[in-house]
């Protein structure tokens, strides 16, 4: 049976071994950071580029181990399966001063290898990319911000309320107002990134 994804994931490499450990862990993991980007806006060049896969969940390095995996080098949370950089980042699953619910922010995305797994949803993408812009002001955040924008905002999925609200919750509305504003634009200019640099938390 066919699986109809109403957002337009692009499909990503896992390790399969690393998926048939989260099934036998029972582990919930979130693929968040560059790797969700990715998967909304289907490039893997340039600022699209990431070296890792990012997981939100409740396992450690050692679990990894307990369920099989040959780790080939960790450190941290940090770990290589398959020859594929893994990190777990320390959680919970949240963006700002907002911590998402269980299974509010995040939508199953298809892998390359056939079984789907759980990623953020492109939304909650994008405003994971504005954290960044608001605390350390990267410019590449902000135009992956954009980019996972206009990539899914038309899409049958595609909630703006939801976007709007989950914005102020966590302190990114005015960044978000920001972009939209670019993004109604179609043509974001330096000045306007240049702008977002400066709103930070509000």
């Amino acid at each position: 049976m066919s699986r109809r994804w109403h957002y337009a994931p692009v499909p990503i490499g896992v390790p399969s071994t690393l998926l048939d450990a989260f099934e036998q862990l029972k582990a919930d993991a979130v693929l968040v950071g560059g790797s969700a980007v990715q998967v909304w806006v289907g490039q893997r060049e340039g600022i699209f580029a990431t070296g890792d896969l990012d997981f939100i969940t409740h396992l450690s390095v050692s679990a990894l181990g307990k369920a099989g995996i040959r780790v080939e080098k960790t450190w941290g949370r940090h770990v290589v399966v398959e020859g594929v950089p893994i990190e777990f980042p320390t959680g919970p699953l949240a963006v700002g001063d907002h911590v998402f619910e269980k299974g509010e922010a995040s939508t199953l995305v298809p892998t390359v290898e056939g079984r789907p797994i759980l990623c953020l949803r492109p939304e909650a993408s994008v405003l994971d990319r504005l954290t960044w812009v608001a605390g350390d002001r990267l410019e590449v955040a902000y135009a992956q911000a954009l980019a996972v924008a206009v990539c899914q905002f038309r899409q049958l999925d595609w909630d703006g309320d939801w976007l709007d609200a989950t914005a102020r919750k966590a302190g990114l509305n005015k960044l978000w107002m920001h972009l939209k504003g670019d993004l109604a634009s179609g043509a974001p200019t330096a000045k306007g990134l240049s702008r977002a640099l400066k709103i930070g938390w509000g």
